[in-house]
């Protein structure tokens, strides 16, 4: 950590604290850019700095508010994390009110409301052309296990394939956004999926995406965490032991830019 205080801290922190009604407010957009210029400026001046040392991630929730991201009045966010080199954690939550406000209950609200924006979140940097105007931002998903990858990138490549083709010569919406087929996106390497230790998918969904797209994160101290869940993963028999170091160890040092 920096000694002297640092304007990525309260980047950091206002962007940790974003909630549903606050759709990555224009105080932490503005903080952010206000990061990437100094930054900037500092590393002209003195040409050895880092563009962002002693920070290793920005974390927001799957929305911001009711906006996906790839909504216009984002996009200054999203290139002050590609100005720092900036990976982007995208965390469960409930970041939706229009998900949050049908239900009545905690439960049900925690499968579908606290999960689905997470998905949202994959599907708008894809479809939006987000990561075609950012090629080199790193993302991963957070806490929402891996079972839902497999679903979401079929479907999605299932409407690339068929939009295109079909259906956007009697409807122009209908036409993807985006350059590339889902799946080249994931296959350049920049997108990283958080596994839970008990998975029961998660061999197939290495074989969907690769095991250099998987992280994992134990999230202690936490109140519905096990301890030394770490072994879990290590003690798995479906996924090759060459797989588990890329999960817990590599790969989690090129997401976030760390030493091995």
């Amino acid at each position: 950590m920096p000694d002297a205080p640092d304007p990525a801290a309260e980047a950091v922190q206002v962007t940790l604290l974003i909630q549903a009604d606050c759709a990555l407010c224009d105080h932490a957009k503005a903080v952010l850019a206000r990061v990437a210029a100094d930054r900037a400026r500092d590393a002209r001046r003195k040409g050895q700095r880092s563009a962002r040392d002693g920070w290793l991630a920005v974390m927001v929730l799957g929305t911001a508010g009711d906006l996906t991201f790839d909504h216009p009045t984002l996009l200054l966010f999203f290139e002050s994390l590609a100005q720092t080199n900036l990976p982007l954690a995208v965390h469960v939550g409930w970041s939706c009110p229009a998900l949050n406000n049908i239900y009545s209950h905690i439960y049900p609200s925690g499968v579908i409301a606290f999960l689905v924006p997470v998905m949202m979140g994959l599907v708008a940097l894809i479809s939006g052309g987000v990561l075609d105007r950012f090629p080199d931002l790193r993302v991963t998903f957070l806490e929402a296990g891996c079972q839902w990858v497999h679903f979401v990138l079929e479907r999605m490549d299932h409407r690339f394939r068929r939009t295109r083709n079909q259906l956007s010569t009697f409807h122009s919406q209908t036409a993807p956004r985006h350059d590339l087929p889902p799946m080249d996106y994931v296959r350049k390497g920049n997108l990283f999926f958080s596994t839970e230790a008990d998975d029961v998918l998660l061999p197939h969904v290495i074989d969907l995406v690769g095991a250099d797209n998987m992280v994992f994160g134990s999230d202690m101290p936490h109140g519905d965490r096990e301890p030394f869940v770490v072994r879990k993963v290590k003690e798995r028999k479906d996924i090759s032991d060459s797989a588990k170091l890329k999960i817990l160890e590599s790969n989690p040092a090129r997401l976030y830019g760390l030493p091995l």
